[in-house]
Formats: C-alpha cells, sequence, structure tokens
C-alpha cells in the first residue's frame, strides 16, 4: 500500500498482515480522490473508522489542513501512529480511540464542522446507516461539506432526510457513496 498523489506520492504504508482490518486498497482510493478532486486547501477531515490511517493521509498529501482519525482497534491505532509517523505528519493529525458515534457527539461539542467525512465501518453491520444518522444529527458538516461511505458493493444509498446521495461508484467488492447536504 502506498500513497497514490501529492505531497507524499510513492510513500509505502504499513500495515498489520494478522490484523482483520480491511484497508482501502490503492485502487479504490484512487477512484476516490479522482471523483473527489480538487480537495479544498486547508480542508478539516474526519476519517471515523480509520484502519491504517490510508484514507487521511490520502487527504493530507492532496492539501487537507488537519485530519482527525478516529478507530476503535488498539493494533490499528499503532499502525496508524507508525504511518503518520513515516509521512511526517503527526502536528496535522489527532487520533482518537472511540466508536464512531461517540466521537460525533464529542467532536460537536467541541463545535467542529468538517469539509469531509470518510465512513468506511465493518461491511454488513449495518453501521453506515448509524453512523450517517448521527453525523446529520450531531450537525457537524460544513455547508459545501461531503460524506463518503465504503461499504459492499450491494450496499444501497442510505435515504435520511436532508442528506443526498449524488454519486456512487463500484469496484470489485466495495461501493463508494457520495453524499451532499440537501
Amino acid at each position: 500500500m502506498r500513497i497514490i498523489a501529492g505531497a507524499y506520492k510513492g510513500l509505502k504504508l504499513y500495515t498489520d498482515k494478522k490484523s482483520p482490518v480491511r484497508p482501502t486498497d490503492d485502487f479504490t482510493r484512487e477512484m476516490l480522490f479522482n471523483i473527489l478532486q480538487p480537495i479544498k486547501p486547508g480542508a478539516l477531515v474526519l476519517d471515523l473508522y480509520g484502519g491504517t490511517g490510508a484514507v487521511a493521509l490520502e487527504f493530507l498529501s492532496r492539501g487537507a489542513g488537519f485530519v482527525y482519525i478516529n478507530e476503535l482497534s488498539d493494533d490499528s491505532i499503532r499502525v496508524i501512529f507508525r504511518n503518520l509517523e513515516h509521512a511526517k505528519v503527526l502536528d496535522r493529525a489527532q487520533v482518537t480511540k472511540s466508536d464512531a458515534v461517540r466521537k460525533l457527539k464529542k467532536v460537536q461539542k467541541e463545535g467542529l464542522r468538517f469539509d469531509y467525512i470518510y465512513i468506511d465501518p465493518p461491511y454488513k453491520k449495518g453501521m453506515v446507516k448509524r453512523t450517517l444518522t448521527a453525523v446529520r444529527f450531531c450537525d457537524i458538516l460544513n455547508a459545501t461539506g461531503l460524506i463518503i461511505t465504503e461499504q459492499e458493493k450491494e450496499a444501497k444509498p442510505v435515504d435520511l432526510p436532508d442528506l443526498v446521495c449524488y454519486d456512487q461508484r463500484f469496484r470489485g467488492s466495495k461501493s463508494l457513496h457520495f453524499y451532499k447536504g440537501a
């Protein structure tokens, strides 16, 4: 795994071979960022299910200002810190260990508003709808902000008031859904 483009292009990323975490592969990240380009300079990003930190690092490489990475697994958090150190961007990231919905409530209390929110929970556990509902309830997305979900290919876009799925893409067994405020 590596960073695809931007300031850290080609940087190899660490993974935990023994981990059940399914990192977002290079091709899926390339598809994701081809759709999002250009990344808003200085953007504030929230990655709610951080995994290896690859998506958050790709955002930083392409011009985001700061990333908040949330993850529940201690092993994954160690990998995230290792990748942030390797890229020398510890000063542009905050990593927390929390349930995603609890993290959303915390950032709401802090008054944070994000340009991009990335949601890639474990597949087939119904977590995308729960997380999207919490994002809308907490009102932490900027007016022009975008939410991206990665889930199994069969997953349908989530239908929520004030949230529109404006694009969806498929690659292998995965799907990416892109949302914005209505």
